[in-house]
C-alpha cells in the first residue's frame, strides 16, 4: 500500500511540473531574446493608470527614429479571420500586418524564398508552412497568387515553418503594414489604438534609460500617457501591471505558482504515507535488529540494508509511476489543450526522478536505519521491541496531521476557485446571449447588408439580425480621442469604439434607459448610443443631443448623442463595471465583422441553419459558412479558468485520497498490532461501538486538529489569489468548515472500515494462540 500511494502521488506530481515546464518554454524560440521587447502604453484616469498591449498606428517608426538604443520597431496588427482563396479553394486563416523590422526582431525558419525588402512591395506576402500546404501541396509557392478578402491579390514570396504552440502570437500570414491604406488609415491618429509594437534594442542599452527617453521622444504627441519597454521572454508568465502602470508580477506565473504548491503537496502527502507506513512496520522488526546484531552486524551494515531497501522500494514506486503518466499524458493533455511529452531521458527529468528516488527512500528509511540500529541487542531481544515505538507514533501523528491539513487546503483552494470561475461565468451580462447566431468573418456581406437582412427576417424562426464590429465580450477598438464640452484636454479616458448597424441592441435585449435605438429606415452616421459609463464619464453633457468629437480640431467629425443604454461586459469580463462605451450607426453594415442573428424560443434549430446557410451562401457564396453561438463564445472566454478549476478538484481530490490510503493502512496496522487487546475486550464485554471508537478515536482527533491548523492558511492563501479579480466572491466561514466536515467524513469512512473489520472478529480466534 505505501509503494501504491507514493506511485500515485509521484505520478500526479509528475503530470503537474510537465504542464509547469511547457508554461516556461514560451517565447523562447529566438536567438536575441533578450533584446526584444513590447512597447506597453500606460494611460492614466480615475486616479488610476490603466496599461494597455496596443499603441498608436505611428508608434514604431516614430521611436525608431528619435532612439538611437532602439535598432528595430514593428507594428503588428490583427487581421484575423482572412479569407485566403486561389480561385477554387476557399480558407480561413489568421493574419497579422507589420513591417520590415520584423524580421529583424524576430529570427523565423525560411523554408522558401527570400525576406529581403519583402514588404517594400506592397502586393508581398510572406505564408507559413501550413498555408502553403494547404493551397499548392507539395508544390512551390514563390511567386504563386493569392487573393484576400476577396479584394486584393498578393503575391506569396517567402514561406516560413509554421509558428510553434508556444508563442504569444500566432498567424498564417504575413502583410504588409501600411497607413496610407485604408483599412489603416484611422490609425494615422495618435489617440486610437490598435497595434502591438515590438522592438529590438542595442545589447548594451540601458532599458530605464530607453522608457525615460520614450517620453521626451513623443512629447506632442502622447503628453497623458506613458510608454514603457517590457521583455518579451516575460511576456507569458509576467505580463500584468498593477494600478499604478508598474509590473505586479502576476500573470500565468500565479497559476504555475499555484500548481507548483499543488504538486509539492502531493508529493509530501505522498511521502508522508511512505514514510508513515515504513516506520510503522519498522518498529517489527526490533527482535530481527537484535539476531542480527548477536551474530555480529555492524551498525553500518544495519544502516546500509535499511536504506537500501527503502530506496529500492521508492525505485519501484517510482517505476510504477512512470507507467501511470505513460497511460494518463494523453487524456491529461487532451484535459488542460496543452500537448505534453514525457522525455525520459531529458536531464531535468532524470534528476527529478533520481532525486524522487533518493529523497523518499533516505527519509523513510532514516528511522529504522539511525534508530532502530543503535540499541543494544539485550535490549530488542527482551522486550521485542523498542521504547523509542512512543516516539515513532509521535512521529507518525505529526506527519498525519501535516499531511490532512495540507489536503485540506488544496480542498478548500480548490472551492474557491470553483465557486469564483461559477460567480464570474452567472453574473449579469447586460444581455441576453441565449440562441444568438454569430457569423464572423461576414466582410462580403457587408456590401449585400440591407438585402441579406431582409431575407433572413423573412425566416420564421429569425428574431432579430444585425451586424457589429466586434463581439460583445471584446472591443477591439479604443480611443482617448474623443472629446465633449467641458472635457479637459489633459484628462484621458480609454473609450471602446464599435460601428452597428440598427437592431444590434434588440438583437442581444440591450435596454435603453433614454433616447432611442438607431432607426433601420433613418441612418444616420452621425448618431451615436452611448452606455451608461460613458455617460458618468462626460457628467452633466451624458444626455441625450450632445456632442461628441474626434480629435480637437474644428474640422474633425461629430457625433450627435440619440441614445443611453444600460452598461453590457463588453471588454473585460472579470472588471467590477464595463467601461465607457460608444456605439456609432452603421446602418448599412459597412464597416460590419459579424453578423448576430437571434433565433425566436422553440425553433428548430438544424431547419433555420439550413436557411440561414442557403441565404448566406446565395450572397456570400466564396465564403465558407461558419457560425456559433454567443453562450458557447462565452464559454471559450473561460476556457483557462475551467483547466484551472477542473485540475484544482482532480489534485484536491486526489491528496486526499492519498492521504486516506495512508490512513487506510496506519488503521490496518494499528488493528493487527491490537488483535490481542481487542479480543480481551471483547470478552470482558466491550461492545463494537467502544471498539470502534477506541480505534478511530485517536485519527479522527488528528483529523480535526489539522482542519484547525489548515484554516488561517487556508485563509491567507484563498484572500491573495482573489485579490487578481476585481469582480469577485466574499469567503464564508461555512466553506471552511465543509472542506473540513468533507475530509473527516471521508477519513470516518476509512478508518471504520478496519475499525469495525477488527472490532467484529471473533475473540477466540484472536488469542487462540495464547
Amino acid at each position: 500500500m505505501n509503494i501504491s500511494g507514493l506511485a500515485i502521488g509521484i505520478a500526479a506530481a509528475m503530470l503537474i511540473l510537465l504542464w509547469v515546464e511547457s508554461q516556461f518554454s514560451w517565447n523562447k524560440q529566438f536567438n536575441n531574446l533578450s533584446q526584444i521587447y513590447q512597447v506597453e502604453r500606460h494611460i492614466p484616469q480615475n486616479g488610476e493608470i490603466k496599461t494597455t498591449s496596443v499603441g498608436p498606428g505611428p508608434l514604431a517608426e516614430e521611436i525608431k527614429n528619435k532612439i538611437p538604443e532602439i535598432t528595430f520597431a514593428a507594428p503588428v496588427a490583427t487581421r484575423g479571420g482572412l479569407l485566403v482563396s486561389d480561385g477554387n479553394k476557399h480558407l480561413y486563416f489568421d493574419g497579422k500586418a507589420t513591417n520590415q523590422d520584423f524580421f529583424s526582431i524576430f529570427n523565423f525558419h525560411l523554408l522558401k524564398g527570400t525576406l529581403k525588402n519583402i514588404f517594400s512591395h506592397p502586393d508581398k506576402i510572406v505564408v507559413t508552412e501550413k498555408v502553403a500546404k494547404a493551397f499548392f501541396g507539395e508544390g512551390n509557392p514563390i511567386g504563386q497568387s493569392l487573393k484576400l478578402d476577396n479584394e486584393t491579390s498578393y503575391t506569396v514570396q517567402a514561406v516560413i515553418e509554421s509558428l510553434p504552440d508556444n508563442m504569444d502570437f500566432d498567424f498564417d500570414i504575413l502583410l504588409p503594414f501600411d497607413l496610407n491604406e485604408p483599412r489603416f488609415s484611422w490609425l494615422k491618429d495618435w489617440g486610437n489604438s490598435s497595434p502591438r509594437t515590438f522592438v529590438s534594442i542595442a545589447p548594451n542599452a540601458n532599458v530605464l534609460k530607453i522608457n525615460k527617453e520614450l517620453r521626451k521622444a513623443l512629447k506632442g504627441k502622447q503628453d497623458q500617457n506613458f510608454f514603457s519597454l517590457y521583455p518579451f521572454k516575460d511576456m507569458h508568465l509576467y505580463g500584468e501591471f498593477n494600478s499604478m502602470g508598474q509590473p505586479s508580477g502576476a500573470g500565468k506565473i500565479t497559476m504555475v505558482r499555484l500548481f507548483s504548491c499543488i504538486a509539492l503537496a502531493i508529493l509530501l502527502i505522498a511521502c508522508i504515507n511512505f514514510m508513515n507506513l515504513s516506520t510503522a512496520r519498522a518498529t517489527q522488526r526490533a527482535k530481527e535488529v537484535g539476531i542480527r546484531k548477536v551474530l555480529g552486524a555492524k551498525r553500518r551494515i544495519l544502516i546500509f540494508q535499511f536504506m537500501g531497501e527503502a530506496i529500492v522500494y521508492a525505485t519501484i514506486s517510482v517505476l510504477f509511476a512512470l507507467v501511470i503518466v505513460r497511460l494518463a499524458l494523453p487524456s491529461f493533455s487532451q484535459l488542460i489543450g496543452v500537448p505534453l511529452l514525457m522525455q525520459l531521458f531529458e536531464p531535468a527529468h532524470l534528476f527529478f526522478i533520481v532525486g524522487i528516488c533518493l529523497f523518499c527512500g533516505l527519509i523513510a528509511g532514516s528511522y529504522p536505519a539511525l534508530f532502530l540500529s543503535g540499541f543494544l541487542p539485550i535490549n530488542n531481544l527482551r522486550k521485542q521491541k523498542i521504547n523509542g515505538a512512543g516516539s515513532a507514533g509521535l512521529l507518525r501523528k505529526t506527519l498525519v496531521v501535516f499531511q490532512f491539513s495540507l489536503s485540506i487546503i488544496l480542498i478548500i483552494a480548490t472551492f474557491v476557485i470553483y465557486r469564483q470561475i461559477q460567480f464570474t461565468k452567472n453574473r449579469s451580462l447586460g444581455f441576453n446571449q441565449d440562441q444568438v447566431l454569430s457569423i464572423p468573418h461576414a466582410e462580403d456581406i457587408e456590401k449585400k447588408y440591407p438585402h441579406v437582412r431582409q431575407s433572413l427576417l423573412a425566416i420564421n424562426d429569425v428574431e432579430n439580425v444585425s451586424m457589429c464590429t466586434s463581439t460583445p465580450y471584446s472591443t477591439t477598438r479604443t480611443t482617448t480621442n474623443l472629446y465633449w464640452k467641458g472635457r479637459p484636454e489633459s484628462v484621458k479616458t480609454t473609450i471602446a469604439v464599435n460601428f452597428a448597424s440598427a437592431d444590434f441592441l434588440r438583437t442581444l435585449n440591450i435596454p435603453v434607459v433614454s433616447g432611442t435605438q438607431f432607426q433601420p429606415s433613418k441612418t444616420d452616421s452621425t448618431a451615436v448610443i452611448i452606455n451608461e459609463a460613458m455617460a458618468r464619464q462626460m457628467g452633466k453633457e451624458g444626455k441625450i443631443g450632445s456632442l461628441i468629437q474626434w480629435g480637437t480640431e474644428p474640422t474633425n467629425d461629430k457625433y450627435r448623442i440619440v441614445g443611453i443604454c444600460k452598461d453590457f461586459v463588453h471588454d473585460d469580463i472579470h472588471a467590477l463595471q464595463p467601461g465607457p462605451m460608444v456605439l456609432i450607426d452603421d446602418e448599412n453594415g459597412e464597416t460590419g465583422k459579424s453578423l448576430y442573428i437571434r433565433l425566436r424560443k422553440e425553433t428548430n434549430i438544424p431547419a433555420a441553419l439550413g436557411q440561414i446557410k442557403t441565404i448566406f451562401s446565395s450572397a456570400s457564396p466564396d465564403y465558407p459558412f461558419e457560425y456559433h453561438f454567443l453562450d458557447e463564445e462565452f464559454d471559450e472566454l473561460f476556457q483557462a479558468q475551467t483547466i484551472k478549476g477542473n485540475l484544482s478538484m482532480l489534485f484536491g481530490g486526489l491528496s486526499i485520497f492519498i492521504s486516506c490510503l495512508g490512513l487506510f493502512g496506519l488503521t490496518a496496522f494499528m488493528a493487527e498490532q491490537r488483535t490481542k487487546e481487542i479480543g480481551i475486550r471483547k470478552i470482558l464485554g466491550a461492545s463494537v461501538f467502544s471498539i470502534l471508537r477506541m480505534l478511530s478515536g485517536s485519527f479522527l482527533k488528528l483529523v480535526f486538529l489539522a482542519g484547525l491548523i489548515s484554516i488561517p492558511v487556508a485563509l491567507l492563501f484563498t484572500h491573495n489569489w482573489l485579490q487578481q479579480y476585481p469582480y469577485r466572491i466574499t469567503v464564508r466561514w461555512w466553506l471552511y468548515g465543509s472542506a473540513i466536515l468533507l475530509t473527516v467524513i471521508i477519513a470516518a469512512t476509512t478508518i471504520f472500515f478496519h475499525a469495525l473489520k477488527a472490532a467484529k472478529v471473533n475473540p477466540v480466534e484472536s488469542l487462540h494462540s495464547e
